[in-house]
């Protein structure tokens, strides 16, 4: 069978399937592309732009940065920032939630508490201050979960500050 547009060569064309497998390939490129996209802005448990977020106190004395994306069994942190105004002297103790503690796995706290005891749904650390100087604690741990990873700390009768980490796998 001849093609009109091409006398004397059979050729089976289905311009159809032809149409479509472009589109199905355009497709997967914007796909690809935005999935490169999402890595480079740390959307995918990287670093980028978009991978730390952070919540503060009504007051702004305590601030709690932790990653929006983690990936299972990857090192990350949580970092809190307590202003000085916030510090009664001598101590200060700060209560975390116990599920988010067992789950993240905690491996190192720095500066080390003097002291942590369980009460109720939390894990009290107490830390040493100093006059004047604001106390940043960093907790280092692995997440041992996949998904939503909620959590939650207070200071010493302050106002409870609630955050959440996905953990990609």
């Amino acid at each position: 069978m001849d093609h009109p547009a091409y006398p004397g060569l059979e050729l089976d064309e289905d311009m159809r399937a032809t149409r479509r497998a472009w589109r199905v390939q355009r497709i997967g490129w914007v796909l690809l592309a935005l999935f490169l996209l999402a890595g480079l802005l740390g959307l995918l448990g990287g670093n980028g732009p978009l991978q730390q977020a952070s919540v503060a106190s009504a007051d702004g004395r305590v601030l709690v940065t932790y990653p929006r994306f983690d990936r299972y069994v990857a090192p990350s942190q949580l970092e809190v920032r307590i202003e000085p105004a916030a510090l009664p002297g001598g101590s200060v103790e700060l209560a975390l939630s116990r599920r988010w503690v067992d789950v993240f796995e905690l491996y190192g706290i720095s500066p080390t508490p003097d002291r942590e005891r369980a009460d109720g749904a939390d894990i009290v650390y107490r830390f040493s201050t100093t006059p004047g100087q604001p106390l940043e604690i960093g907790f280092f741990g692995r997440p041992h979960h996949v998904g939503p990873l909620p959590g939650s700390l207070a200071v010493a009768g302050g106002e409870r500050l609630s955050f959440s980490t996905f953990v990609l796998p």
